[in-house]
Formats: structure tokens, sequence, C-alpha cells
């Protein structure tokens, strides 16, 4: 649903945020004091973006709400998702977790080939047989 995608897309917004907030990219270099206000202005940024939509006309559904819950902001099991990051740190373990999300990925994908190349070959014999009996 659209609120759903609204909903979704600001909290990957936030999400990118604090990655760089932990990680002192960017806007976020320098001392702790200014990274906090930079963290929080931009979040309050993306909150009322969000409350400029259709989101704030309505309550927001289940999917969102459970999309929201299973995310967090560790980046690996050691990670306690709250604390700086060196910057080679944060990279080495967020894509981790990105080669991880993406080797999943591809299982699937390969279950699906493998079924569809079998289907292929089934309905060539099919055809086949289908041909040999007509003549």
């Amino acid at each position: 649903d659209h609120k759903s995608k609204i909903f979704e897309s600001a909290h990957v917004a936030i999400e990118q945020e604090i990655y760089q907030f932990r990680s002192g990219m960017g806007s976020y270099l320098g001392s702790a004091d200014i990274a906090n206000d930079v963290l929080a202005s931009r979040v309050s940024t993306i909150r009322s973006n969000v409350m400029g939509t259709n989101v704030a006309e309505g309550s927001v559904t289940q999917t969102a709400a459970q999309i929201a819950k299973s995310r967090h902001f560790k980046v690996s099991q050691e990670d306690d998702g709250v604390s700086r990051l060196a910057p080679e740190d944060f990279i080495r373990l967020r894509l981790q977790v990105l080669i991880r999300f993406y080797e999943q990925g591809a299982l699937v994908y390969y279950s699906s080939l493998t079924r569809i190349y079998t289907l292929s070959y089934l309905l060539g014999a099919a055809i086949t047989v289908l041909a040999l009996l007509l003549d």
C-alpha cells in the first residue's frame, strides 16, 4: 500500500542518516555535539516530509509497523547498534550484511531458474512426443 511505501522510504532515509552518524561520515564529521544536532535536524526534516503526505491522514498499516520493528541499526551481531564506528569498520560490517542479503536473493533466483529450465525441457519433450504421435 502507498502509505507503507512512504513509511519505508522515510525509514530507509533515517537509517542512512544513523549509519552516517555512527561512522562519522559526511555532515557528521567533527564533534559529537555538532553530529547530534545534525542528526536531530535531519530526522526532524524527514519526519516533517512524511507528515506532509497522506500517511498523516490515517493509520499506518500493520505491514509498515512490522517493517519498522524488524529493522535495527546493528551491522553485525557484536555491534550494539548505538556506538560510533570507524568508517572502515562500518563499511566492512555493512558490506557483510549486504553480501548475505544478496546471496540469499541469488539462492531464490537460482531455485526459480532451475524450475524454469526443468519445465522448458519437459515441455520440449512433450512437444516432441506429440509431434511423433500426430504423424
